[in-house]
């Protein structure tokens, strides 16, 4: 009589279906084939998994729930998937969006980090504890747009953008009482011509006055932008797919409204 291998363990229905469609049906393929790989099978047959089956995979091999797989292997299983999706071909007509980094710090309490805020994390007696922040850069050609000091400021900034391209750089970050990790998100803009009069007009509206590169799309701005390539959200100030996944590596829930 043939012994029945036993089946996955802490994998959702739909996740186990996408992997019984890449010949992953139980716990010896998936030892044989490890987590990232099993992963990067379900992503090469068409489908959309978030990293959370990822994480399901390795827990699925240490025997656990995804939530207990540390911080620290969660980010070397990303990191080691963003370098296997980098080598996928691009689906026709799609266009490149902006290269995803990301970064570990572990933090020590006394360590000489010259960032204060992450420092003070370190230092919180709650060890759960978690600090989520997001900084925007706009860049045309090799120089950064921060925000406009003054009118004279905003109006020379948006002549530089008008009919061009410029990249905009989000970084979020999530930091623990013991490590950081921080994400790095580029999408491309193009600007159509902006005419004098109605870059003098989007400025008095106010809205220019605290925007990084003195526009925001998500209002009046948008009226500038031609084409955007990459994540709108980023382009916003917060990339919410790259931080729903930090969220997710460091356990933290998001749907709740009162979760965060």
């Amino acid at each position: 009589m043939t012994t029945a291998q036993p089946k996955l363990r802490n994998i959702g229905p739909k996740g186990a279906a996408w992997l019984r469609q890449v010949g992953l049906r139980t716990h010896e393929d998936l030892k044989e084939t490890g987590a990232v790989e099993a992963f990067m099978r379900v992503k090469r047959a068409g489908f959309k998994p978030s990293l959370n089956l990822l994480y399901a995979l390795e827990g699925a091999l240490m025997d656990c729930h995804w939530q207990e797989v540390p911080e620290a292997r969660r980010l070397e299983l990303v990191t080691a998937a963003e370098s296997a999706i980098a080598l996928l071909p691009l689906p026709r007509g799609r266009p490149a969006a902006g290269p995803v980094t990301t970064t570990m710090m572990e933090i020590e309490p006394h360590d000489d980090i010259p960032h204060d805020d992450i420092r003070d994390v370190s230092l919180l007696d709650d060890a759960s504890a978690c600090v989520l922040g997001a900084d925007t850069t706009v860049v045309l050609d090799q120089r950064i747009l921060g925000k406009p000091a003054d009118r004279v400021d905003a109006l020379a900034m948006l002549a530089a953008l008008s009919g061009r391209e410029h990249r905009v750089m989000t970084a979020v970050a999530v930091a623990s009482p013991s490590q950081c990790v921080v994400r790095l998100v580029t999408s491309k803009v193009r600007m159509r011509r902006i005419d004098p009069a109605q870059a003098e007009a989007y400025w008095t509206s106010g809205e220019p006055q605290d925007k990084a590169g003195g526009y925001a799309i998500q209002g009046w701005g948008a009226i500038f932008v031609e084409s955007l390539e990459g994540s709108y959200s980023t382009v916003v100030g917060l990339p919410l797919c790259e931080t729903a996944e930090l969220l997710d590596m460091f356990g933290l829930p998001y749907w709740s409204k009162t979760s965060v």
